[in-house]
């Protein structure tokens, strides 16, 4: 027998005051907090159990524990072994019928509630009867399983006192003891409403056909705040009864409870219980419910059928309600035969498509899509007049063969609004085959459907049209409808940008001819990011046409890698004031930026070149930015150089910190691999010892080259604790030779500022010398300054 820790929790069915009573704090921690059963010593057990269960006899309230905490010691090991448990009950259940103190006896009902077997089931059944103990003795009895506890609880029910029925009902309901439901009936029409509520409860959770039967008896005629206990109790009996299987005697009680006059709410949980339980026979009660004068009701019943299996009888039958509901009613079950997919119901659904109300219009058309094949395709063109969204929704969501040729046979006429939608349908699609229509709608009279056709053609992802759609770009002289088409070819360069690349540079002679058409093949070509394409573009940017010129050089500009950085400082050097010269010296900048072979000498002198073509603010906060990136000497100089300007002093100083910082280098006694994040210009990541503070801890910063040094602070305010207790620092030139230290000091703050007498050097060392059992050292931005 094992221990039923579980069973702890069922001490909710009785006064929550035996819990308490007589017991110590000690106690009621052992008690109910959570515990690993050790392996049984039987032996161990039986040689302390006497002397164990001795001690406790005497104990009052304000005695010593320790024969508490020893009793329930030997309770929890006697779980191993079936000689000890039972030796250990029956000495409790001696106890009981001794003359041990009332707290004694209490604390063994307790054990006995863990431990107790149908050897302890007598002496607890007597002390139903006991004034004190009575309460106590039914928590030992509930927590012991077993048939002859069964029985000693059915007794009771006539003989305990009548404050003890309701525990005792309670705790048969709680063991769905079908022995206790006759008894239980005749509780139901005790004038104690406490009592027959309760025996109304556990009838309905004990849940056998015997207990529905009594309750649905009991419930003919009740009062009527008594029937609504026994309608719960009853749909609670159909339930279990449902969930056992028993699915005619569920469906009986559930269509009883649907067919009376109840509450709203019992009526709908009856409606649930008998379609579920009815499953593919529920069609009838399903129509009944739809027709209700509950909207409630309906909108459940609609749910059931989108489960209920998928015949088409049923569907016909559901189908044929839609023309007689209501309107608020009917886009339910529009909704439902579209989630039942059965093709049957279209018939119907096609005429609610040009019901008055908009809707069930909308409803219908959504059906349309799940139900429908290419055959409705007109049907929704025609409804996107006044139900655009739901109609192009159709006919996106709309399968089977040939929707799409149906879709582009429609858009072939009518006005140039009436086919927009079908065209965006068919992009929506995303069919590659619907790409050769498109094509032919791209060469229409109207731009408008020009510029959809070719936005269709983008979604349709179909590269085999690269070069139709290169001709078409060329070739297109309005200006929206060539965007469009710049914007397909540029989402097909995604997936084929070798295509591309050759499809434009082929097209830049007839391009250049063409107003407007040779920046549109630019963009496009550099929307492949493909070397093959940087010729043309540095061509493009010596244009005597500004529009390709700057549609060249913004592509340059914007290019992924540094190649085209020396055709940018070229045009740089252009006009002021020249709009095509800011976007090159921006992208110049922007190029410097990015990852390369350079050295970071190289970069310097190509910042410094920058320097002298800048003309406006702007110009010289994009070459900071970017010199603050430079972890170099002349880097630091030329950042200086801008320190006298008043427009970007502050960006100079700012600038000249980071290339400080970027040159730094450290390692650490601790967690060396996170040493960066002490630099990172990142408030909120740190360095940290991952230990607590002791002696002997450090934190080495290599600054890149010898630089004057006379202060040194240590953030770590977003760890405002783990600031060190102590530290010494040291400075080196070579890293490896330190001196005595220049500052010693304490902590005492989230920010440690470190002064001292400046000194040139390269290497700094913080050495933590002050002890803390609970806290880490941490880091979590360190500056070296002068």
């Amino acid at each position: 027998m094992r221990l039923r820790s579980t069973q702890l929790g069922e001490a909710r069915l009785l006064p929550s005051r035996i819990l308490a009573r007589n017991a110590t704090s000690v106690f009621a921690t052992i008690l109910i907090g959570s515990f690993v059963v050790p392996t049984a010593d039987a032996r161990s057990v039986l040689e302390k159990l006497d002397d164990a269960v001795a001690a406790m006899a005497t104990y009052r309230s304000g005695d010593s524990p320790e024969p508490l905490e020893l009793v329930y010691g030997l309770t929890v090991k006697s779980q191993g072994s079936d000689a000890a448990r039972s030796a250990m009950a029956e000495r409790l259940a001696g106890l009981l019928d001794g003359n041990a103190t009332i707290e004694a006896r209490t604390f063994a009902c307790k054990q006995l509630h863990l431990i107790g077997g149908d050897e302890s089931v007598p002496v607890l059944s007597r002390l139903l009867g006991d004034s004190e103990l009575a309460e106590v003795a039914l928590y030992a009895l509930d927590g012991i399983r077993t048939p002859a506890a069964d029985r000693a609880l059915r007794q009771a029910l006539n003989t305990a006192p009548s404050n003890l029925k309701v525990s005792i009902v309670n705790s048969l309901a709680e063991r769905r003891d079908a022995f206790s439901v006759k008894t239980l009936a005749g509780m139901v029409y005790k004038r104690d409403d406490a009592l027959a509520s309760a025996a109304i409860q556990a009838l309905g959770r004990i849940g056998d056909e015997q207990s529905a039967r009594a309750i649905a008896r009991a419930r003919e005629g009740a009062p009527a705040p008594r029937k609504v206990q026994l309608t719960n109790a009853l749909l609670e009996a159909a339930d279990s009864l449902n969930s056992r299987g028993q699915t005619q005697s569920a469906s009986a009680y559930y269509d009883r409870l649907y067919r009376s006059s109840g509450t709203p709410d019992a009526k709908l949980t009856a409606f649930r219980g008998l379609a579920e339980s009815l499953g593919d026979k529920a069609t009838p009660v399903i129509v009944n419910a739809i027709g209700s004068d509950s909207y409630e009701l309906a909108a459940t019943a609609c749910g059931f059928v989108a489960e209920t299996p998928a015949q088409t009888e049923a569907t016909n039958t559901f189908a044929a309600l839609l023309p007689q509901l209501n309107e608020d009613i009917q886009p339910l079950l529009l909704n439902a035969l579209a989630q039942r997919g059965d093709s049957a119901a279209a018939p119907v659904v096609r005429t609610l498509a040009s019901s008055a109300d908009s809707d069930v219009r909308d409803a219908a058309l959504r059906a349309v899509a799940h139900l429908g094949d290419a055959s409705d395709v007109p049907l929704l063109h025609s409804a996107s007049a006044e139900n655009a969204a739901a109609a192009t929704e159709a006919m996106i969501r709309l399968s089977g063969p040939g929707v799409s040729d149906a879709i582009s046979r429609t858009a072939l006429s009518g006005t140039a609004e009436s086919r927009l939608p079908l065209i965006n349908a068919l992009g929506a699609r995303a069919e590659p085959g619907a790409v050769p229509a498109l094509l032919r709608f791209a060469r229409d009279a109207d731009p408008r459907i020009r510029e959809a056709a070719f936005d269709a053609c983008a979604a349709a992802a179909d590269t085999s049209s690269i070069e139709e759609l290169t001709k078409l770009l060329v070739s297109e002289s309005d200006d929206a409808a060539r965007k469009g088409a710049e914007r397909a070819l540029i989402a097909l360069s995604k997936h084929d940008p070798a295509a591309a690349v050759g499809e434009m540079a082929s097209a830049i002679p007839a391009a250049k001819r063409e107003d407007g058409a040779y920046p549109s093949v630019l963009r496009v070509l550099a929307a492949t990011e493909r070397p093959e394409a940087l010729n043309a573009l540095r061509d493009a940017a010596k244009s005597r046409d500004d529009e390709a010129r700057r549609a060249a050089v913004a592509a340059l500009a914007n290019w992924p890698t540094a190649e085209p950085i020396d055709v940018l400082e070229r045009l740089a050097k252009g006009r002021k004031d020249d709009a095509i010269r800011a976007e090159a010296f921006r992208g110049y900048i922007q190029l410097l930026r990015l990852p390369s072979n350079r050295s970071a000498k190289d970069s310097v002198k190509r910042y410094a070149r920058a320097k002298k073509l800048a003309e406006t603010p702007d110009d010289k906060k994009l070459i900071l930015a970017g010199l603050a990136e430079v972890p170099d000497r002349e880097a630091l100089k030329l950042a200086g150089k801008f320190a006298n300007d008043r427009d970007v002093r502050e960006e100079s100083a700012l600038a000249i910190q980071r290339i400080e910082k970027a040159a730094y280098r450290a390692i650490a006694s601790h967690a060396a691999s996170d040493a960066g994040k002490a630099f990172d210009n990142n408030e909120r990541s740190r360095w940290t010892s991952r230990a607590h503070q002791a002696p002997g801890q450090w934190f080495q910063l290599d600054l890149g080259w010898p630089r004057a040094v006379s202060k040194v602070t240590l953030d770590s305010a977003n760890s405002r604790e783990d600031y060190p207790r102590g530290y010494e620092v040291y400075l080196s030139n070579d890293g490896e030779r330190w001196g005595d230290p220049v500052a010693q000091g304490r902590g005492n703050s989230g920010v440690t500022t470190i002064r001292f007498k400046s000194k040139k050097t390269q290497h700094v060392k913080i050495v933590q010398t002050g002890s803390v059992d609970d806290k880490f050292w941490s880091i979590h931005e360190i500056s070296v300054s002068d």
